[in-house]
Parts: C-alpha cells; sequence; structure tokens
C-alpha cells in the first residue's frame, strides 16, 4: 500500500492553503479535481481512514498516517462527498504531542520524517500508520 499511496501523492497537483498558512501550514487536493482515477484517491482515503492513528488538533479528533517526512489526513462528509478533501503537511513545521492512556507526555514522542522514536514507542498495533 506504500507503494501505491506514494505514486499517486506524487503525481498530484497540491494547493497551498492559503487560509491557514500562518497557524496550520498545509497543502491539499480535492476529490474533484485530483490527477488519476476516483477509486485510487477513494482508496487512499479509506485507508487513512481506517488505519491511521487518531489525533486531535483543535480538540477535533482525525486520523492521521506519516509518509516520507509529511503528515496525510482527510476532510469529508460520508463516502460520497465529492468536496472530500486529502491534507498534507511537512513535519518539520509543526511540533507533535501524543496523548496516551489519559496523560500528555509532551516530547516523549518525537515524530521526525516517517519515523516515531522507536524507544519510547512500543505499540505495535499501530506501526501500519508510520509508513
Amino acid at each position: 500500500m506504500k507503494t501505491k499511496i506514494r505514486d499517486f501523492i506524487e503525481k498530484q497537483n497540491w494547493i497551498f492553503a492559503k487560509t491557514y498558512s500562518h497557524k496550520a501550514p498545509h497543502e491539499y487536493v480535492v476529490r474533484n479535481n485530483i490527477v488519476g482515477t476516483d477509486e485510487e484517491f477513494l482508496e487512499i482515503v479509506d485507508y487513512i481512514l481506517e488505519n491511521g492513528i487518531t489525533m486531535y488538533f483543535w480538540n477535533h479528533p482525525n486520523k492521521y498516517i506519516f509518509l516520507d517526512g509529511r503528515q496525510y489526513w482527510v476532510m469529508r462528509e460520508g463516502k460520497d462527498d465529492p468536496t472530500t478533501i486529502l491534507n498534507r503537511c511537512d513535519l518539520n513545521d509543526y511540533k507533535i504531542s501524543i496523548q496516551w492512556k489519559g496523560s500528555i507526555r509532551e516530547d516523549s514522542y518525537h515524530i521526525k520524517g516517517n519515523l516515531i522514536n522507536q524507544e519510547t514507542y512500543n505499540d505495535n498495533s499501530r506501526d501500519n500508520s508510520i509508513l
């Protein structure tokens, strides 16, 4: 799946999200304006939603995967939403803290590139989300 995701994202015309450039710089592609097939897009979206790590952005839960130094996530209003958006950001632009079992361990989990610090991250059930 890693190769399929990489092939898909490399051929997209990513749009810089100007609205959030000062506080959450990222890029996006919209379902109805992708390079490739709708089936390819939905396969990537479904993979992220089914296998991603749940993280919060401004108290909003979302599923995320990490690939080649970037974080990917989806925004949609149901499976048939033609305006489904695939987002990505450069991890070098962010500090990420992970809440684990009710406690926040700041600086315990560092995401650098596509790797989580293996000395502190021991949940093998989530390895498939870090590509």
